[in-house]
Protein backbone atom coordinates (compact mmCIF):
# COMPACT_ATOMS: atom_id res chain seq x y z
CA UNK A 1 0.00 0.00 0.00
CA UNK A 2 2.78 2.67 1.07
CA UNK A 3 4.51 1.46 -2.07
CA UNK A 4 1.73 2.36 -4.25
CA UNK A 5 1.41 5.83 -2.76
CA UNK A 6 5.08 6.55 -3.50
CA UNK A 7 5.23 5.57 -6.83
CA UNK A 8 1.94 7.29 -7.52
CA UNK A 9 3.80 10.96 -6.03
CA UNK A 10 7.18 9.58 -8.65
CA UNK A 11 4.58 8.89 -11.30
CA UNK A 12 2.83 12.08 -11.13
CA UNK A 13 6.14 14.32 -11.34
CA UNK A 14 5.02 17.52 -9.78
CA UNK A 15 7.04 18.90 -6.36
CA UNK A 16 4.58 21.19 -4.46
CA UNK A 17 6.26 24.77 -3.46
CA UNK A 18 4.75 27.56 -2.46
CA UNK A 19 4.89 29.80 -5.37
CA UNK A 20 3.32 26.77 -8.00
CA UNK A 21 0.50 26.37 -6.11
CA UNK A 22 -1.30 23.72 -4.58
CA UNK A 23 -0.62 21.23 -7.84
CA UNK A 24 3.13 22.06 -7.60
CA UNK A 25 5.72 22.48 -10.48
CA UNK A 26 5.46 20.01 -13.36
CA UNK A 27 7.82 18.41 -15.91
CA UNK A 28 5.24 18.65 -17.84
CA UNK A 29 5.92 21.95 -18.47
CA UNK A 30 9.05 22.13 -19.70
CA UNK A 31 10.25 21.52 -22.80
CA UNK A 32 9.75 18.21 -24.14
CA UNK A 33 12.22 15.82 -24.75
CA UNK A 34 14.65 17.52 -22.67
CA UNK A 35 14.66 15.08 -19.64
CA UNK A 36 15.74 10.84 -19.62
CA UNK A 37 14.04 8.69 -17.03
CA UNK A 38 15.44 5.71 -16.09
CA UNK A 39 13.78 3.53 -13.50
CA UNK A 40 15.71 0.29 -11.81
CA UNK A 41 13.03 -1.74 -10.44
CA UNK A 42 15.72 -4.34 -8.59
CA UNK A 43 16.96 -1.54 -6.47
CA UNK A 44 13.98 0.61 -6.56
CA UNK A 45 16.42 3.89 -7.85
CA UNK A 46 14.89 6.69 -10.70
CA UNK A 47 17.07 8.65 -12.16
CA UNK A 48 16.13 11.77 -14.23
CA UNK A 49 18.32 13.10 -16.36
CA UNK A 50 18.36 16.30 -17.82
CA UNK A 51 19.59 16.69 -21.64
CA UNK A 52 20.15 20.43 -22.00
CA UNK A 53 22.55 20.28 -19.47
CA UNK A 54 24.35 17.29 -19.79
CA UNK A 55 25.58 15.94 -16.55
CA UNK A 56 23.01 17.18 -14.31
CA UNK A 57 20.95 14.58 -12.92
CA UNK A 58 18.06 14.19 -10.01
CA UNK A 59 17.66 10.60 -8.24
CA UNK A 60 15.13 8.83 -5.71
CA UNK A 61 15.36 5.86 -4.08
CA UNK A 62 11.88 4.76 -3.43
CA UNK A 63 12.43 2.13 -0.52
CA UNK A 64 13.97 4.86 1.36
CA UNK A 65 12.06 7.99 0.17
CA UNK A 66 15.80 9.78 -0.54
CA UNK A 67 16.32 11.90 -3.40
CA UNK A 68 18.90 14.38 -4.62
CA UNK A 69 20.85 15.81 -7.40
CA UNK A 70 23.99 16.09 -8.58
CA UNK A 71 26.19 17.89 -11.65
CA UNK A 72 29.13 16.86 -12.94
CA UNK A 73 29.33 18.33 -16.27
CA UNK A 74 31.45 21.32 -17.82
CA UNK A 75 29.25 23.72 -17.82
CA UNK A 76 28.13 23.83 -21.58
CA UNK A 77 24.75 23.90 -22.77
CA UNK A 78 23.77 21.03 -25.21
CA UNK A 79 22.19 23.28 -28.26
CA UNK A 80 22.84 20.85 -30.69
CA UNK A 81 19.41 19.01 -28.64
CA UNK A 82 16.86 20.16 -30.83
CA UNK A 83 19.12 18.00 -33.83
CA UNK A 84 19.30 14.51 -31.69
CA UNK A 85 15.12 14.39 -30.99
Amino acid sequence: MLHDVRRHHLEKSTHATLQDGPDGASLAKDVQGTWALQYDAFQGKTILRNLIWPGYQFYYLGATCSWGAQYHGDGCKNNDLVFML
